[in-house]
Parts: structure tokens; C-alpha cells; sequence
């Protein structure tokens, strides 16, 4: 079954965006899950629903 040119298109993309992807900032993930530990762990809940309209978006085009 041939692949469509678009679907491989937007497949290459996604592979070069993920190579771009920074690499985890291991201390950063160790602060939040400490703050979260605590109970101190804030959630931004306006940036949080923006983030994932971004991604819906991104995924949708």
C-alpha cells in the first residue's frame, strides 16, 4: 500500500521537530517534583489550557 505524500510529509516534520526538542532539564524536573511532594507545586491553569490548544493546533495542521 503506497504512503501518502502528505502523511509522509507531515511525518518527516514531526521527525525533525522532535530532533530539535531540548534535552530534559533533569534539575528542573527534580524542583517540581519536589514542589509537587510539598504541596507547593502551583498549576497555571490559564498557560496549562494554552499549551495544550498549541498542541491540538500543531497536531490539526
Amino acid at each position: 500500500m503506497p504512503i501518502d505524500p502528505d502523511v509522509a510529509s507531515k511525518l518527516n516534520q514531526l521527525e525533525i521537530n522532535l530532533l530539535t526538542l531540548p534535552v530534559v532539564d533533569i534539575k528542573r524536573v527534580e524542583s517540581i517534583k519536589r514542589l509537587v511532594e510539598l504541596g507547593e507545586f502551583k498549576i497555571d491553569i490559564i498557560r496549562t489550557a494554552d499549551k495544550f490548544m498549541e498542541f491540538e493546533l500543531q497536531l490539526a495542521s
